[in-house]
């Protein structure tokens, strides 16, 4: 779209300051923004918030990935036709946790394992992602932007300095741009598995 802001600049800090326009450009929390709004069926669109979030800080984070078996066909060399729901299908959070799993490091995503990392990482302008995959697969997972501290939006942090609660951007039953909060909300009993992503 006209006007879009990008994710291209040089140092942390101009990072940083492009990934917060991009946040309120996006302005997840705005109800004319009918793309983030929760469904009263109870749909929601965390994944298509962080893949737009990524998008426009030129991280690859798909919408739609390969079938199984078009992947299976690609690997002999063969022609696929990108079909939906036949070659290609919707990546929901569920998805993204196993596509981040198997697929992420090939497109520059790599793991960490505390919170104080993703944290420091989003602080130097880089893309954190916090994914959680549910115990029934037919049940909503969820996904979040960890995003850069700014003046007024900070991080939890315990006497010690570590990250207890990373400032996070989401699309969810509740739409927020910054929220920082103790409750490791990956941690419930819904979820099978969680991970945190860190894209540079």
């Amino acid at each position: 779209e006209p006007g879009q802001p990008q994710r291209d600049a040089e140092s942390a800090a101009e990072r940083c300051a492009q990934l917060a326009a991009i946040i309120d450009w996006l302005a997840v929390d705005k109800p004319a923004h009918q793309r983030y709004q929760p469904t009263g069926g109870g749909t929601t669109f965390c994944n298509v918030y962080t893949h737009d979030y990524c998008f426009l800080a030129n991280v690859y984070l798909p919408r739609v990935w390969w079938t199984p078996g078009a992947i299976e066909q690609l690997a002999k060399g063969e022609t696929v036709e990108p079909l939906y729901g036949k070659t290609i299908d919707e990546q929901r959070a569920n998805d993204l946790f196993r596509w981040l799993r198997d697929f992420g490091p090939r497109f520059g995503w790599r793991q960490t394992g505390t919170l104080t990392k993703l944290q420091e990482a989003a602080n130097l302008g880089g893309i954190g992602i916090i994914v959680a995959q549910r115990k029934i697969d037919g049940k909503s997972g969820h996904i979040v932007a960890v995003v850069p501290e700014t003046d007024d939006q900070k991080a939890k942090r315990d006497s010690d300095g570590s990250v207890t609660g990373a400032l996070q951007s989401q699309a969810g039953v509740t739409n927020f741009r910054y929220r920082a909060t103790p409750t490791q909300w990956w941690k419930g009993d819904q979820f099978a598995d969680s991970a945190f992503w860190i894209h540079a």
